[in-house]
């Protein structure tokens, strides 16, 4: 639909704020003039702020959703997943051995294959999926309508991607909804509780059971 279409919905604000200040302000020389310059100024406004809300919900470094990002839009995926009794699996990923790739090359080496990692998990995540850098080498997937079987498989593409592309390996811990909790917060726990599993043996994935 056009109103998902990024950016629309700000274009459509601004027409409004535009139109308003139109009616409003009664002293300007000519009506089309006024009107003109109302609709540019109200536009710019709100597509300023759609830039803004898009800045402050995105990692600069990866172009991923960033913790905030996923926070909020982590509403809106349990809330239609109850409505249409959907499952979703949350999979909590760690690359293996960054510190020592960061401490030996520096942090250059080490934000480069940050940036390479996310263009190697959008390549292989299905476009209803969700990626997300929640912080240093920590990773966040969303896997809309999977279990954890499926979830476990697109993982499991993403790390042949990894080592063959980039050279790395990575541990994941997965959770799924609603077989191991009903709310965000529990399932992103009991994802994390598998990751730290899989860290055990460095380059694993493990499933919830």
């Amino acid at each position: 639909m056009i109103f998902s279409i990024p950016g629309f919905r700000y274009l459509l604000v601004g027409f409004a704020i535009g139109i308003g200040l139109y009616l409003v302000d009664t002293y300007a020389v000519t009506s089309s003039v006024k009107l003109g310059t109302y609709i540019l100024a109200g536009t710019s406004f709100s597509l300023l702020l759609g830039k803004l809300k898009r800045d402050a919900e995105t990692d600069p470094l990866s172009g991923l959703l960033n913790k905030r990002g996923l926070k909020i839009i982590s509403h809106s995926i349990l809330k239609q997943a109850k409505k249409n009794k959907d499952t979703f699996c949350i999979g909590i990923i760690d690359l293996d051995e960054f510190k020592e790739i960061n401490d030996h090359h520096g942090h250059l080496l080490g934000d480069k294959l940050i940036e390479d990692f996310a263009k190697v998990l959008k390549q292989n995540i299905r476009k209803s999926d969700i990626a997300a850098r929640f912080g240093g080498d920590e990773f966040v997937l969303v896997f809309r309508k999977a279990d954890l079987q499926e979830a476990e498989e697109i993982v499991c593409r993403i790390k042949n991607a990894a080592k063959t592309e980039l050279g790395i390996n990575f541990s994941c811990g997965i959770a799924s909804y609603p077989q191991n909790a009903q709310d965000w917060e529990t399932l992103f726990d009991r994802a994390d509780d598998a990751l730290w599993s899989a860290k055990v043996h460095r380059g694993k994935v493990v499933c919830c059971n």
